[in-house]
Order: structure tokens, then sequence, then C-alpha cells
């Protein structure tokens, strides 16, 4: 448990000193919050690559492993798809606006999945289920460590 909590503190300090940073500076610049995205993959990467070459391995084969059938890969795409857009349209429905150039949401949004995939998920993935999630795993059942780890990324995301 105690590799759990130095990845928990390590990236809680990257991640909230780059929005720190961000405050402090009065900036709103993109490269913050890049930087604070990234924290729970430094930070899985620095404690790996501590605990030793096979441990970095293991870490890192997670990028190796592509293969599903292609209806997973349709679901995902479709599905990740399907609720960006239904998320716009209840924003739109409940009067909001997204503040993208122009209120143009919907032609946008292919480009915001990009970048979500491109910058988010390895930012965060690599941390989050590669490295905290199996070793919350080993210390408790799959409903405790799942709830667990949602619990710590709600709060994780506070400064956004």
């Amino acid at each position: 448990m105690r590799q759990a909590a130095a990845f928990v503190a390590m990236t809680f300090a990257l991640s909230w000193g780059a929005s720190g940073a961000a405050i402090l500076t009065s900036s709103d610049a993109v490269g913050w919050r890049i930087a604070g995205t990234f924290g729970p993959t430094v930070a899985a990467l620095l404690l790996a690559g501590a605990a030793g070459r096979a441990a970095l391995g293991q870490l890192l084969s997670g990028f190796m492993r592509w293969r599903a059938p292609a209806w997973v890969w349709i679901f995902a795409l479709a599905s990740t798809a399907a609720v960006g857009i239904a998320a716009l349209g209840i924003d739109a429905a409940n009067g909001g606006r997204p503040d993208w150039p122009g209120g143009r949401a919907l032609l946008l949004a292919p480009v915001v999945f990009l970048w979500v995939l491109i910058f988010s998920v390895p930012g965060e993935e690599t941390g989050w289920r590669g490295y905290l999630l199996p070793r919350l795993l080993d210390r408790t059942g799959p409903v405790r460590a799942s709830i667990g780890l949602g619990v710590v990324w709600a709060l994780w995301h506070l400064p956004l």
C-alpha cells in the first residue's frame, strides 16, 4: 500500500503543482494544463523506474497490448463519440454554450476528441490504470479498488 500512497502523493504534487503555477502566474497556458495532465504518468514512470527494470518493463508493456476484436475498437470509439455528443446536446439544452470559437461545438468535437486522445489518455491512464489500479487490486477486490481509484481520480481533478 506504500507504493499506492507514494503514487497518489507524487501525482497530486506534480499535477496540482502545475495548476498552482498556472494560478500564481495568472496564466491559462496550455503548457501548464498539459504538464498537469501528465502527473499520473510521470509519477508512475518514476516509481516503477525506482523499483527496477522489471517493474518499469511491466508498466510499459501495456502500450504493446493492442489486440482486440474489431467490434471492441468500434464500440470504444463510437460510444465515446456518442457520449461526447450527448453531453454537448444536454449542455446546449440547458442553455450552456461551449467556450470554443464561434460556438461550433459539433465541428470541433473531433478536434477535442483527438486532443484528449493524444494528451489526456497517455497522461493519465498509464498512472491510474497501469500503476495504481494493480496495486489496489492486490489489497482489495475489484469493486473497492475501482471505488478507491475513482475517489482519488475525482479529487485529482478538483483544480480543473
